[in-house]
């Protein structure tokens, strides 16, 4: 166990299961997909309040020169839920978490790579803040400064909006339900400008929630990549659309595509070609399950190297490479392998389930396909255990991981994908991990 301490930490029990907490869950792993590469922020809990400098997280007697990460993790407690922000010291299998190397984050807040090595943005869920921790010589996080956007009008956040950091001087803050983006000074903590993202705005759902995604990998240094999906979370209903904002960083001017042969497509792929490949998610197809009349199939998108368009000449059902209606998700690999989610119908009968319950339950099976001018028909990962099909990839350093929750959310097991051959098992954690920052 690594030495350390914590402010006022809860010893919460697993997330339990259940119709409405698995809602929440699901529709915040949509919210946190942004926080790939990233991790969660603080509230005034353990002398971290906003303007203080008061710090937790310590890893006494860690010397400089070995790795640091810090995850974010949201757990459940008597009152409710609570994020945490942890250090450890590494990304292994036997690894251990410790929540005395904590600090407390307010609920689905989110953590993010900070301006330079050793730092790290908490961007809080409930109040729209980001405030800047950095590792000190004593490898303990303090908080160093905090910007608000509250008088801008920033929506204020169920879910943490996602922090982007371009330059020790340049951030980017994504309010993505008021479509605007935010740039601010990390020297400074200060609002820089504000640029409108309103061509991503939906077209057809009554009461749509209109969910921003960034994509977790660069084409190149100048460039980020947003992909936007759209659900009416009341009716269960998607649209058929997928939107892809590429905003260039020297100048946050935003050039919008669009496409609408696919729906819900939350996983996205960057093969060495420089080829993007967008997926719809494994609950797409739990949805399209229970609700066919009114939610796409599942599918595929292309994206070419060098390309700011839709490929017209393809599109794949997940259906057709896994022989199941029920498929979805798209996990990057090594080189061109990417993996999928299949529904064993044999494990749990689906007949009369939610979509949630579907996505829910342990009865999914992982398959590797091979991405090119075809997918390849999908090979199952024997090795593998059913699971359930939450689905959220988070990289590191440029590494993949698939994250596996278990089915009341309850722990969260790591495996590191981009390998050669089978996907490796590496950190697990209690409940629902929802982002990494490497510190060194």
């Amino acid at each position: 166990m690594l030495p350390g301490h914590l402010g006022n930490a809860t010893g919460p029990p697993g997330i339990p299961q259940g119709g409405k907490m698995s809602r929440t869950i699901c529709f915040i792993t949509l919210g946190l997909a942004l926080a790939i590469g990233c991790s969660d922020e603080t509230s005034g809990a353990g002398g971290n309040g906003a303007g203080g400098s008061g710090g937790s997280g310590g890893v006494g007697g860690v010397d400089s020169s070995d790795p640091l990460f810090v995850i974010a993790q949201v757990l459940s407690t008597p009152t409710g839920f609570q994020g945490f922000a942890t250090l450890i010291d590494g990304l292994d299998e036997d690894t251990t978490v410790d929540l005395a190397n904590s600090i407390e984050v307010p609920e689905f807040s989110g953590v993010f790579q900070g301006p330079r090595p050793g730092t790290f943005f908490v961007s809080t869920g409930q109040v729209p803040e980001v405030a800047l921790f950095e590792l000190g010589d004593d490898d303990i996080a303090r908080e160093v400064d905090r910007i608000s956007f509250a008088g801008r009008g920033v929506t204020v956040p169920e879910a943490a909006h996602t922090v982007v950091p371009i330059s020790e001087t340049k951030a980017y803050y994504v309010d993505a339900a008021s479509l605007r983006l935010f740039t601010f000074n990390p020297e400074t903590m200060m609002i820089q400008s504000e640029t409108s993202l309103d061509g991503l705005a939906p077209t057809s759902l009554d009461n749509p929630v209109t969910i921003v995604l960034p994509v977790p990998v660069a084409r190149s240094d100048g460039e980020l990549i947003l992909h936007v999906l759209y659900r009416n979370l009341a009716e269960g209903t998607n649209e058929q659309l997928v939107r892809v904002a590429f905003i260039d960083k020297a100048t946050d001017e935003v050039t919008i595509t669009e496409d609408d042969r696919c729906g819900f497509m939350t996983n996205v792929v960057l093969t060495p070609s420089g080829d993007l490949y967008l997926g719809s998610d494994a609950w797409a197809g739990a949805q399209q399950f229970t609700l066919p009349d009114v939610n796409p199939a599942p599918c595929m998108l292309r994206i070419r190297a060098g390309e700011r368009q839709f490929d017209p000449d393809f599109r794949v059902f997940f259906s057709d490479v896994a022989e199941e209606a029920i498929s979805g998700s798209l996990i990057g690999g090594s080189g061109n392998v990417a993996y999928m989610l299949s529904y064993d119908r044999s494990v749990v009968d689906p007949s009369g389930l939610t979509d949630l319950e579907l996505l829910a339950v342990e009865s999914w099976r992982t398959y590797r396909v091979t991405l090119g001018d075809t997918v390849s028909p999908a090979v199952e990962v024997e090795e593998l255990p059913v699971r359930s099909g939450s689905v959220f990839p988070i990289t590191v350093g440029g590494e993949i991981y698939d994250a596996v929750t278990s089915a009341g959310f309850g722990e969260t097991t790591l495996f590191r994908t981009t390998v050669d051959g089978l996907p490796e098992r590496a950190l697990t954690a209690d409940g629902f991990l929802v982002g990494i920052v490497r510190l060194r």
